[in-house]
C-alpha cells in the first residue's frame, strides 16, 4: 500500500525549492524557526500544502512532528540531512522497482496533492509486476493518511489482507 508517494520521472517543484533553499547557509534553521508561527505552518511553505484542512497542522500533528523540528537540534539536523541527500535519480528509476513488485499493490491518493499530482500517479499501477490499482481520497492532499485515517485504512485493508492471504502455504 502506497499513499501519495514518489512518482517516477517527477520531481515536485516544492521539494526542489526546499532542497535548493537548504543549500543557503542558515536557510533551514530560519525555516524551522518560522514554523513556531501558525500562519507559516498553515502556508504552502509550511504544512498547508499537506492537508486539505489546515487545522490539521496544529494539535497532535504539531506535537508529534513539528514541535520536535523546532525544539530538538538533532531532529532538525536529521531532517536537513535527508533533504541534502535526496537523489532524484533514484526516484526516476522507480519504474524498474515497481515492475519487480509481484504482490498486490494499492496506491491511495489524495486528489489535491500539490507534490505528487494524481494525473501523474495514474500511470503507476500499470508499472507494477502484479495486480495493482489506484483509489482516491477527495479532498486529500499529501498527508491524506493523517487527515482521513479511517478511509485510508478502509482502502488499505483489502490489499493488505490479500497480500497476507497469498503468502500463506
Amino acid at each position: 500500500v502506497l499513499g501519495n508517494t514518489e512518482i517516477p520521472g517527477h520531481a515536485p517543484w516544492l521539494l526542489k525549492l526546499m532542497t535548493a533553499a537548504n543549500k543557503i547557509p542558515g536557510a533551514a534553521t530560519a525555516w524551522y524557526r518560522l514554523l513556531r508561527f501558525q500562519p507559516m505552518r498553515r502556508s504552502i511553505a509550511g504544512f498547508g500544502s499537506c492537508f486539505a484542512d489546515t487545522d490539521f497542522t496544529e494539535g497532535e500533528f504539531f506535537d508529534l512532528f513539528v514541535r520536535p523540528l523546532i525544539d530538538d537540534p538533532k531532529v532538525r539536523a536529521g531532517q536537513i540531512q535527508i533533504a541534502a541527500n535526496l537523489d532524484f535519480d533514484v526516484v526516476h528509476n522507480l519504474v524498474a522497482a515497481h515492475a519487480r513488485i509481484k504482490a498486490p499493490v494499492r496506491f491511495i491518493w489524495g486528489v489535491s496533492d500539490p507534490y505528487f499530482p494524481l494525473d501523474k500517479a495514474r500511470a503507476m499501477p500499470d508499472q507494477c509486476g502484479g495486480p495493482a490499482d489506484l483509489v482516491t481520497i477527495d479532498p486529500g492532499k499529501l498527508f491524506a493518511h493523517e487527515e482521513f485515517p479511517g478511509l485510508f485504512l478502509d482502502y488499505a485493508e483489502p490489499t493488505l489482507a490479500a497480500g497476507f492471504d497469498s503468502a500463506q502455504p
